[in-house]
């Protein structure tokens, strides 16, 4: 469950390093339904954060006690079975990281290490070990714009072991993904290279691995476990069941300015994010900084339900930043906040990192009803949301850097649709247009 990432930097034929592969470290427990679920987030990310600097300084007794503690860790196993899933999962990292192709002979060791760490009968070890298999090649293969796709693997992975929907933990892998992303980049760019002391992109990988592990923990926390929200705006014995408090990062290839004017843009956000914006209205403009616009919204996650809300800009600073106020079916106070990490002439390209801070107390009579229960479903409901508000602004930024290439431009794939059941709706809606587009039938 806990995917220990690892790699060796090789050239690709392009000149670029890419990691050469990531360990899997599995939580143990007596049943499927309390395996691996209680975990200490924080503390399995410094685990890892260590282990993934252990592997890049090639400190390899380091990096052995790491992984031990790691197991003894979230795995709670005895110290030899920790010691043995260790040894396993480490030769299949060591073996791969010195390979060149035919990558499915390290997949033995894989299963091996995973079936150390005691996983429910319920769960397959093999379909495990694919998924960890295939998140070391795409890391490999795609190098340094691996973080969307190899997020999509580990969230793949974390499914599998878990027996959830995958969009419970969309959020959870995307942003070990990204993580990865950020520490390759770094690394890519720092003088010192893979071994030195990373100090303009460590800290931004501990603070990617805590939000992932604390996304993963509040999704797939046994019942009465200790909540583990990303952020918590109060102390749990003061928050209200119905609080939540959200810390969202996206790490988008473009220039700042063209980030702030996409999601400056109230207006288009049912165009290009469609899965979450089904209809906006602009009720009022505000001033030409953008204070004091008052926005009507009709959204919904992958829950089936729907919100109505609206929101008023109360603070802007181009291009740093802006604030919103909301009132609706939910209430609270909405900040982002853009920071430009590369320019446009750096190695990798334009990188800008968006920040939302969303603390809200939820007002809808399902939401505000069941939240003492279901809070950590309602939280996987925004998360997923806002995962596929960053994979749909990634398409939209590509589309504006098409220029009107025809070719380019249907290369591009459509944003992801609503859930159940405006799906639904929406294809009904097409097919009538579909239809009455239809020449008519002549004898």
């Amino acid at each position: 469950m806990t995917v220990i990432q690892n790699g060796t930097p090789r050239a690709t034929p392009e000149g670029s390093p890419e990691p050469a592969s990531t360990t899997g470290v599995l939580a143990l427990s007596v049943s499927s339904t309390t395996w691996g679920r209680s975990f200490n987030p924080d503390r399995l990310a410094e685990l890892e954060l260590r282990m993934w600097k252990a592997y890049y300084r090639r400190q390899a007794v380091r990096l052995a006690v790491l992984l031990v503690q790691a197991n003894r860790e979230q795995a709670r196993a005895p110290w030899p079975r920790a010691v043995i899933a260790a040894f396993f999962l480490a030769r299949a990292a060591a073996g791969f990281g010195k390979a060149t192709g035919e990558y499915g002979r390290f997949r033995p060791d894989i299963v091996r290490g995973y079936r150390w760490l005691g996983m429910p009968e319920a769960v397959d070890a093999d379909a495990v070990a694919d998924r960890e298999l295939r998140w070391w090649v795409i890391r490999r293969e795609i190098g340094l714009a691996a973080g969307e796709a190899a997020g999509g693997v580990i969230a793949d992975l974390y499914a599998t072991l878990y027996g959830v929907p995958l969009e419970t933990v969309a959020e959870a892998g995307h942003l070990r993904g990204m993580a990865a992303e950020v520490r390759d980049r770094g690394a890519t760019a720092d003088p010192d290279g893979p071994t030195g002391r990373g100090r303009s992109y460590w800290p931004e990988v501990a603070r990617l691995l805590r939000a992932s592990y604390r996304a993963l923990a509040d999704s797939v926390r046994p019942a009465g476990a200790v909540d583990r929200a990303v952020t918590t705006a109060e102390p749990a014995s003061e928050a209200a069941s119905n609080d939540y408090a959200f810390h969202t990062v996206w790490r988008l290839p473009a220039p700042r300015d063209e980030v702030v004017a996409v999601l400056g843009d109230a207006a288009g956000l049912a165009r290009w994010w469609p899965s979450v914006y089904l209809k906006v209205r602009v009720l009022e403009e505000g001033s030409a900084t953008g204070v004091g616009r008052l926005v009507d919204l009709y959204t919904k996650g992958w829950l089936p339900y729907t919100l109505r809300w609206r929101f008023r800009v109360t603070e802007s600073s181009a291009p740093d930043g802006f604030a919103i106020a909301a009132e609706g079916d939910f209430v609270g106070r909405g900040v982002w906040t853009f920071v430009e990490e590369a320019p446009a002439d750096a190695p990798g390209g334009p990188m800008t990192r968006a920040e939302y801070d969303w603390r809200i107390r939820a007002e809808k009579g399902v939401l505000k009803t069941f939240s003492f229960a279901m809070k950590p479903i309602f939280a996987a409901n925004h998360r997923w949301a806002m995962a596929r508000g960053e994979e749909s602004l990634r398409l939209e930024i590509a589309r504006r850097h098409a220029h009107d290439d025809p070719a380019v431009l249907a290369a591009i794939p459509q944003p992801p649709g609503p859930t159940f059941p405006q799906n639904l709706r929406r294809r009904r809606v097409e097919a009538r247009c579909a239809h009455a587009a239809d020449p008519v039938p002549r004898a």
